[in-house]
């Protein structure tokens, strides 16, 4: 199953307004959809720029599936109407056409987590886009976290590796200033037994998290796309089973204490601070919870 959430380029896009109050009813928008044909559908999914939701709801009436490609509480609507003519249609899929085939040579991003799966696939991507890229590593000496991305094309003009503690917020500023978006991945995955919940898990998440939006905070960063995880969204064992696990599904925190399920507690936990923060400090993110992560890899080191 294919779930279109935007290209990189796309999310970080600045066209689509901020948080706003004129939140789009979730059943009226179902009812909408089930009444447009293909045309006004992908009008509609031009003039929805970075909302996800609508994107997923979207997707989710093609493939007659519940994905768990979910972003939380976003506003992104356009506030141009949905409806509009076939040579409208056709001038502005020219155009989107174009807009993703732009040089986007001088921009740079910061790519947190940037050896990993999901990571190493993103820096490719936007380097395959033009883009200068920062991706950070937790350890610049370690062939097995640097040598994949070196060899990627572009990487020698257009790729920057820092090494950052999610604990240290001065290592993590130095990688994500001078850039324009963040993509934060970075978050400790540990599927053996956690011996030290606290330590391996609970602080890099959290903290981390709030040291990544910190710094892009203050540089200036445009927008911060979180990674969070399905792991957000379930164990919610108390969820009515008869209803869909949406944006407003948690995980449940006490079972999650209670059971010592720990890597799911750090992905919520992490994922509550982080609107947190945004909501305080004006900050512009977009959160997706993709589930398990399976395909190729860039290199024999990662594992997908």
């Amino acid at each position: 199953m294919n779930i279109n959430i935007g290209s990189p380029s796309h999310l970080l896009s600045s066209n689509s307004s901020s948080f706003s109050d004129n939140e789009y009813d979730d059943v009226q928008l179902m009812n909408d959809l089930e009444a447009i044909d293909a045309e006004q559908e992908a009008i509609i999914r031009m003039r929805a720029n970075n909302n996800l939701l609508l994107i997923h709801y979207l997707n989710q009436q093609n493939n007659q599936t519940n994905s768990r490609v979910v972003a939380r509480k976003l506003s992104f609507f356009s506030t141009q109407d949905h409806r509009t003519d076939a040579s409208d249609a056709e001038t502005e899929m020219n155009s989107t056409a174009h807009s993703k085939m732009s040089n986007k040579e001088g921009e740079v991003v910061c790519v947190t987590g940037g050896s990993g799966c999901i990571g190493s696939w993103l820096v490719r991507l936007l380097l395959d886009r033009r883009y200068t890229v920062h991706a950070t590593v937790r350890n610049l000496n370690d062939e097995k976290e640097t040598e994949h991305l070196k060899a990627l094309e572009g990487a020698d003009t257009r790729l920057r590796l820092f090494q950052i503690d999610l604990l240290d917020y001065d290592s993590i500023f130095d990688a994500i200033n001078g850039c324009a978006g963040v993509f934060h991945l970075a978050s400790p995955c540990i599927v053996d037994q956690v011996l030290d919940p606290e330590k391996e898990l609970l602080d890099p998440a959290i903290k981390g998290t709030v040291n990544v939006l910190s710094a892009a905070k203050a540089v200036g960063v445009k927008r911060v796309v979180v990674t969070s995880s399905i792991s957000a969204i379930t164990p919610s064992p108390k969820w009515p089973a008869d209803k869909v696990k949406a944006e407003d599904c948690w995980t449940d925190v006490e079972y999650c204490k209670f059971k010592e399920l720990w890597y799911p507690l750090s992905k919520t936990l992490a994922e509550k601070a982080a609107w947190e923060f945004a909501k305080e400090n004006g900050l512009n993110i977009v959160v997706v919870n993709p589930g398990t992560v399976m395909g190729p890899v860039n290199s024999a080191y990662t594992q997908c």
